[in-house]
């Protein structure tokens, strides 16, 4: 059964990446959905969210091309030993973007259950971005994330839990192929406790546009501790690369996850990969194919929790 001690950290971790994680420079793919999971579905969350809004808001304005898509998701927790877990999960996404010459705006919704009839974990977020275009070489933008978590046990609520982050970002473009983005802001928590953490990422990247097309990024995202009022905890940092390929309209995708969260004195790992296949027109159908496997651990000595995850999303683009 979930703990009730326990599903605050399972909120900050849903809260505190529910975005498409680009910081410098967008995804040659239109929907990626972040499948980056948890470090353990009783003190941690799985991390989803549909692509539409970015990590730095303000990369989408270099993605060139507007769409409206959805998709869905399921997979599965699993852990053996003293505390075995053997669960599984849903969830759908959807959105729209529309980016023009000076401006860009979107808006998703995702949707994430994961647990056993007798005890649920669902989430809703809705986020919302706004960039624009300065030149040809910065991008400034502006996002918020509106995130909900409840968590139940034999039909009775356990815990409701709400997160907003505010952030604000800036891309810059370096000659035709260089990006370099930075983005901050401000998660506000109400669990039902409430407190207030500063939250930033930052990364460089490579891309070029063509028949033959790459990505290649790098960027890290760091959340301070909170504090509830008996002293800081829940520190976090993870870093990401990407690698991104086109060739016409086919795509591949590979992003590499790694994170660590200090909490309580237990540093929590959790090591993750992501892979994505599909066909994507810029002006028509996109249809993309994504996988997950990922390993956590919950100090040393613990048994670790492996995830899988298999994810289809559809989009037009125009």
């Amino acid at each position: 059964m979930l703990r009730v001690g326990s599903l605050l950290c399972l909120f900050l971790l849903l809260a505190a990446q529910a975005l498409l994680a680009q910081v410098a420079a967008p995804s040659l793919l239109p929907l990626n959905p972040m499948l980056a999971v948890n470090n353990d579905v009783d003190t941690d969350g799985p991390e989803i969210g549909a692509g539409f809004v970015t990590l730095n808001p303000a990369a989408m304005q270099w993605s060139g091309y507007s769409l409206i898509g959805a998709g869905g998701l399921e997979g599965s927790e699993k852990r053996e030993g003293a505390d075995p877990i053997d669960q599984n999960s849903t969830g759908s996404f959807y959105g729209v973007r529309g980016v023009w010459e000076y401006l860009s705006l979107a808006a998703e919704g995702v949707n994430f259950e994961s647990g056993k009839s007798a005890a649920r974990i669902t989430m809703d977020t809705v986020n919302v971005a706004l960039a624009g275009q300065a030149w040809d070489w910065i991008a400034l933008g502006a996002s918020q994330s509106n995130i909900t978590a409840r968590f139940t046990s034999g039909g009775v609520t356990l815990g409701k839990f709400d997160s907003v982050i505010n952030t604000v970002g800036t891309s810059l473009r370096i000659g035709e192929y260089f990006y370099v983005g930075a983005a901050s802001g401000e998660e506000f928590l109400h669990a039902p406790e409430e407190a207030v953490r500063p939250v930033k990422s930052y990364g460089v990247a490579f891309r070029n546009e063509g028949e033959l097309r790459m990505h290649l990024e790098y960027y890290k995202n760091d959340k301070d501790p909170l504090d509830f009022g008996n002293g800081p905890d829940s520190e976090e940092h993870s870093g990401t690369g990407v690698l991104e390929l086109g060739w016409g309209s086919f795509v591949l995708g590979y992003r590499l996850f790694d994170r660590d969260r200090d909490e309580a004195g237990v540093n929590k790992k959790f090591v993750g990969a992501t892979a994505s296949v599909g066909w994507v027109s810029q002006s028509g159908l996109a249809i993309l194919l994504h996988g997950h496997r990922g390993t956590s651990t919950q100090g040393a000595g613990s048994d670790p929790l492996n995830n899988e995850y298999q994810a289809v999303s559809v989009a037009w683009a125009f």
